[in-house]
């Protein structure tokens, strides 16, 4: 959330730019103290590389002293210029978070199965967030309000050999676990047996697949 803090303070200095152009500053990510530089005046000192384009900040670079990459930042708009979405990438180019603002219907499912099958937002009162791990796989799933609190997450955790191991549903406001899923995986038989548990550790249900793939993939 530290970068999207950076976005908000700056963009109002940016946005008069008529064309896509690339923009260097010093503090980029602390509030208030952004400083716009010319490259060349850069020396020895952490500093951020952002491109604008229609007035609004596409591409966020951030390098350290040595002038190495660090991470970047991607962020997409709609028609309407309204920030849709952010996505963080390391220095090897590995998605790593991914921030939704845009309410879509698929994320409903959550929802509901936190605060019941009726719930229904208002169109704008939470963001999704999700955090990926070294391969690539979704380790977090966040709802959060517009304040940035945690109203219900979803955690992964995965096996030495990449595959699910546990799954944990949280209702984030009443800070407790709603359900927990846990995956056991017979190679020699093909199959992977999941086991789901409620709030009280009691099983609710038990399923077998034979095609343990549809697991690891989905």
């Amino acid at each position: 959330m530290k970068q999207l803090f950076g976005f908000i303070i700056v963009v109002s200095c940016i946005c008069a730019q008529p064309q896509d152009s690339s923009y260097y500053y010093v503090g980029w990510d602390k509030p208030g103290k952004s400083v716009f530089v010319p490259l060349d005046s850069i020396s020895g000192s952490n500093f951020t590389q952002v491109t604008i384009s229609d007035g609004k900040p596409v591409l966020i670079k951030h390098f350290d002293a040595d002038n190495v990459l660090q991470n970047h930042l991607e962020n997409e708009y709609d028609t309407y210029g309204n920030h849709y979405s952010q996505r963080l990438f390391d220095n090897t180019g590995q998605l790593r978070e991914e921030s939704i603002f845009k309410n879509d219907a698929s994320e409903m499912a959550l929802f509901r199965t936190v605060f019941g099958s009726t719930f229904s937002p208002a169109n704008s009162n939470f963001m999704i967030r999700r955090e990926y791990n070294d391969f690539g796989r979704e380790s977090g799933y966040f709802i959060m309000g517009v304040r940035g609190q945690h109203i219900c997450s979803r955690t992964t955790t995965y096996r030495d050999d990449r595959r699910k191991d546990r799954e944990i549903l949280r209702d984030d406001l009443k800070g407790i676990i709603l359900t927990e899923r846990r995956y056991k995986y017979i190679d020699e038989e093909n199959r992977t047996v999941l086991e789901e548990f409620n709030a009280e550790g009691k099983m609710v249900q038990r399923v077998v697949l034979f095609d343990h793939h549809d697991i690891i993939q989905e």
